[in-house]
């Protein structure tokens, strides 16, 4: 695993430009964008220090617990292993930090800063993506108990908002599903944030 030498964790991701290594997937965000589309970043070090709290806030909220617990449970356990209180429990705390999101989107009405696509909403996309399938699966499986269903309507249409974009559905979304053992979606058809039947 040629990785193991190129940063001091010797973690995934790792990304290899040259011959720089960057690793953390933040790092290799800020990276890219600046090297290679600074627009991501809204063409100043002041549109990067408006996307970065949200790239900073998505490590340090425990987002990471939640998807694993949420994701592991619905997509790799077998039913008579899940723990229907730890997958219960993220999602609660799934829904406790993306109203958080949900209330800042009410505001913006676009991205989450501002009119302009950025970083920020490709990691915290990637999140509510995540969160999007695994309530999908979720639905889907007669085997767990019906949960109450949030009331996100913003967050819901900047998942569709997102979806409109090439690059988020075959990169984001499509290796999501696969990742949790999901149909690919059809040409056209939009994933809403939750499914109908939650």
């Amino acid at each position: 695993m040629w990785w193991h030498c190129l940063g001091p964790r010797g973690t995934i991701p790792c990304l290899l430009d040259g011959e720089l290594a960057v690793w953390e997937s933040h790092s290799i965000v800020r990276y890219l964008a600046q090297k290679y589309s600074p627009e991501l970043h809204l063409n100043s070090i002041e549109g990067l220090a408006k996307c970065s709290p949200w790239m900073d806030w998505l490590l340090f909220s425990n987002f990471h617990e939640c998807n694993h617990h949420l994701i592991d449970q619905t997509a790799r356990t077998l039913p008579e292993h899940r723990d229907i209180a730890t997958m219960t429990e993220s999602y609660t705390g799934y829904l406790e930090r993306l109203r958080k999101v949900e209330q800042h989107i009410a505001e913006t009405t676009a991205f989450l800063t501002g009119d302009e696509f950025s970083i920020a909403d490709i990691v915290v996309g990637a999140e509510v993506c995540r969160f999007s399938c695994g309530m999908t699966r979720w639905a889907s499986d007669s085997e767990l108990p019906e949960l109450q269903r949030a009331e996100l309507p913003h967050l819901d249409s900047y998942f569709r908002k997102l979806q409109d974009r090439p690059a988020f559905r075959e990169a984001c979304l499509h290796h999501e599903r696969e990742h949790q053992q999901m149909e690919p979606l059809s040409a056209g058809e939009v994933q809403p944030l939750l499914p109908e039947g939650l």
